[in-house]
């Protein structure tokens, strides 16, 4: 990008379900970092004309701080083709220097995941066995190689830190201290034990019982009860996936999870799926 300078540092690009709300919050957590105002801009995905719209951009970094770095966390930056198909480029246009995260989650995990994220908020009456098969982005969101290696060709590895959602959860610690690395930052998450990335689903639950209290007519209770299971519930979403589903959805990401080991220099074995279907010759 020339003649301004790039006013964001690093992005958290997703994958989408695999945690990045929780790592984006452990990051606002570090006194030397600054972050976006709006939960997943998308800014580079939904933006033809991003240049033109820069300033609009930087009005989502109020407050930011003098010798802050400045991330973005937005899922949509890794779902290729379904938006921008050349947003590597263009985070590279705006910043050569970008230093980009990428979390990864089991395969069928993830899948199940969104499924159940867009069953809930309507976007699908499926069954997950037809979904995924009907619905391309289940996959191709998961095909993690595919995703992130047009950002490893261009920003180079050094700029590119792969995450997995699992070793997040065992060893956060480790991951903090390489992750603090990798942002030049002292290991200082004083807050992350407290973060949750999905409290809304709680916290709905909570404000929904406080306020039916207050509601005398026991029609309007049931109504209201009637009304948020259909939108919040998940009683009769199929979340535990067959066999069959599962190795569906292994097969047609398998050369994606090899290519993954590959570039991080090991074998995937916090991942169920990894140790279910791996051929061992």
């Amino acid at each position: 990008m020339k003649n301004q300078k790039p006013f964001v540092d690093f992005m958290i690009v997703g994958a989408m379900k695999s945690g990045t709300t929780s790592l984006a919050n452990i990051l606002k957590s570090h006194p030397k970092v600054g972050f976006c105002s709006l939960k997943e801009p998308q800014f580079f995905s939904e933006s033809p004309n991003w240049r033109e719209e820069l300033t609009k951009y930087k009005s989502l970094f109020p407050g930011i701080q003098e010798g802050q770095i400045v991330g973005d966390a937005s899922t949509g930056y890794t779902m290729y083709p379904e938006f921008n198909k050349k947003v590597w480029h263009d985070i590279y246009d705006f910043n050569p220097q970008m230093k980009i995260i990428y979390i990864m989650r089991d395969p069928v995990a993830r899948v199940i995941s969104h499924y159940i994220h867009s069953y809930m908020r309507g976007y699908t009456r499926l069954p997950l066995n037809k979904a995924i098969i009907q619905d391309p982005a289940y996959i191709n969101r998961t095909r993690y190689y595919t995703q992130i290696s047009p950002y490893i060709n261009l920003f180079g590895r050094k700029q590119v830190l792969l995450i997995t959602f699992e070793k997040f959860l065992q060893e956060k610690d480790k991951v903090l201290l390489e992750l603090s690395d990798f942002l030049k930052l002292d290991n200082e998450f004083k807050s992350y034990q407290e973060v949750h990335s999905n409290k809304a689903k709680q916290e709905i639950d909570i404000t929904l019982n406080r306020h039916l209290r207050k509601i005398k007519s026991p029609y309007l209770k049931r109504a209201i009860n009637f009304l948020y299971t259909r939108i919040y519930k998940a009683k009769e979403i199929q979340t535990e996936a067959t066999y069959e589903i599962e190795e569906v959805i292994w097969k047609m990401l398998e050369l994606d999870i090899i290519n993954i080991e590959k570039e991080i220099g090991r074998k995937l074995t916090e991942w169920p799926s990894c140790l279910k279907f791996r051929n061992n010759n």
